[in-house]
């Protein structure tokens, strides 16, 4: 493909973006002098659905470049353009050469299909995205022979998944493990049990490869899937039902029992929540108790409190509404500085706020609060807490450097999953700050000093234990032992 049209110049526009101009007319490409500000002030509003989106026509390269900042890394864009020489212009103006894995451009109707030809996991976009200053005329018309390529492509995967399903189990011992790729502090769950059994991994966050009929034809030549947290009820027309379908919960969401696919296996991280499974229909002999391999704890000379602080502005959907913005205000003022008033009863404690402003319960957003406001407060409070108390701990994580007090013992962000093993096998204990059930870290064999529901004089009597007397918790269900039990190999 050509880089470039031949009568084509770069140069800044007047917000400093860089643009093409022709040296003929000297007109500007698309005829905007300002073209990443235009760009940000069409898209300003744009909400995206599904993995995939199409954009179509786009008159400026950083109409695209905005549009994909706007698309949540791992979810992918396919750029429709009016002709394949536009092509050299928009990889010119901006560099898209780090999106190669979710940014696809196309001009027409055998370029768009070769797309799919050789990316046999990408879904079927299920969005268009319109430009007010693209012809709408031309649009239609793209529109048109666009559905047409989704259409066949789409009944290509539906026949993929249907031979995938009719094949043959395989007798290899061998499993398919679903992940997502990008590393998440305290939410790779999946990635550690892809260490123990990844002959065959599937990367979850790869728009490229997530396409239902992708997963179905890879798991098709394995014994059985492995998920985390998702069973066989959220898509049950995926593999087989004789396909053992083995799911590892680790956040108290256990997925019901599918009665015709009696090969379905359970694996809980905690072995409070077998009863909880049994209510929802798994048979004793198809649930297993199964936790991580304990790290190997070395100690140290302080607590690490490990968490990603997130920005605690409120966002539009509770802006919109004045009462909940009372609410939210008021549990980042409280807990940010005086988090023991959480006292352990997290929903408790936000319905009395709620309760206390009268707000009515109806349409209450109980958990985005929780995630949201609750926690992300109650651990500035803590950590301040622990700071005012002299107690000897670091703070890692993101968006710590917002906060004065917490900035000088703040050590930056967690990276990888390597480096947070390293940060807690080295450390004095972790400081539990978690509100989720069974979060993750209680289960890595690393002392831990438990804050919620503790009062401040326990927590106080306990960090100077765990600092002291710091011992390590070798948990007794390795989780290789319960998968296997469920395979029956």
């Amino acid at each position: 493909m050509s880089t470039c049209l031949p009568d084509l110049e770069w140069v800044r526009a007047r917000d400093g973006s860089r643009t093409a101009r022709f040296r003929s007319t000297q007109r500007l490409w698309g005829d905007c002098s300002v073209p990443r500000r235009s760009a940000e002030m069409m898209l300003r509003s744009l909400k995206l659905q599904g993995r995939l989106s199409c954009l179509l026509l786009p008159t400026h390269p950083h109409q695209v470049a905005v549009c994909l900042e706007k698309t949540p890394d791992p979810n992918g864009l396919i750029v429709i353009l009016e002709s394949e020489s536009e092509w050299g212009v928009y990889t010119t103006c901006c560099d898209f050469s780090s999106e190669a894995h979710r940014l696809f451009f196309a001009w027409d109707v055998p370029s768009l299909s070769r797309i799919f030809e050789q990316n046999p996991g990408l879904p079927v976009p299920q969005q268009f995205i319109r430009l007010p200053v693209s012809d709408q005329s031309s649009c239609e018309k793209t529109i048109e022979w666009c559905q047409q390529v989704f259409s066949q492509v789409n009944q290509r995967q539906t026949d993929r998944l249907e031979q995938a399903r009719a094949r043959e189990i395989q007798t290899q011992r061998h499993l398919l493990t679903l992940v997502s790729g990008r590393f998440q502090l305290w939410h790779d769950a999946d990635r550690r049990l892809a260490d123990l059994f990844g002959e065959e991994v599937v990367d979850l966050d790869d728009v490229r490869h997530c396409a239902s009929a992708y997963i179905a034809e890879r798991a098709s030549y394995t014994c059985g899937l492995l998920t985390t947290n998702v069973g066989r009820t959220s898509q049950p027309h995926l593999i087989r039902p004789d396909l053992p379908w083995i799911c590892w919960a680790t956040v108290g969401l256990i997925p019901e029992y599918v009665a015709s696919c009696p090969r379905d296996g359970l694996v809980v991280i905690d072995p409070e929540w077998l009863p909880r499974a049994y209510s929802v229909g798994w048979p004793k002999d198809r649930v297993a108790v199964g936790q991580p391999d304990p790290l190997h704890y070395l100690g140290g000379d302080r607590l690490v409190l490990v968490y990603d602080l997130p920005d605690m502005t409120p966002p539009p959907e509770v802006v919109e509404y004045s009462s909940w913005r009372v609410v939210w205000d008021s549990i980042a003022r409280e807990l940010s500085c005086q988090p023991h008033r959480l006292a352990g009863d997290v929903t408790g404690y936000l319905e009395r706020t709620r309760r206390r402003f009268g707000v009515p319960e109806n349409d209450f957003p109980v958990q985005p609060f929780i995630q949201k406001i609750v926690e992300p407060a109650y651990a500035m409070g803590i950590a301040r807490w622990l700071i005012q108390q002299s107690i000897p701990v670091h703070v890692w994580g993101k968006g710590w450097e917002r906060v004065d007090e917490i900035r000088p013992y703040w050590n930056g962000p967690v990276e990888n999953r390597s480096s947070l093993d390293q940060i807690l096998i080295t450390s004095g204990g972790l400081v539990d700050i978690f509100l989720t059930e069974g979060h993750l870290s209680r289960y890595l064999g690393v002392p831990i000093l438990k804050t919620v529901g503790r009062s401040p004089q326990r927590i106080l009597q306990e960090a100077h234990q765990v600092f002291h007397h710091p011992s390590q918790t070798i948990h007794p269900y390795p989780l290789v032992e319960a998968v296997r039990s469920l395979l029956n190999y």
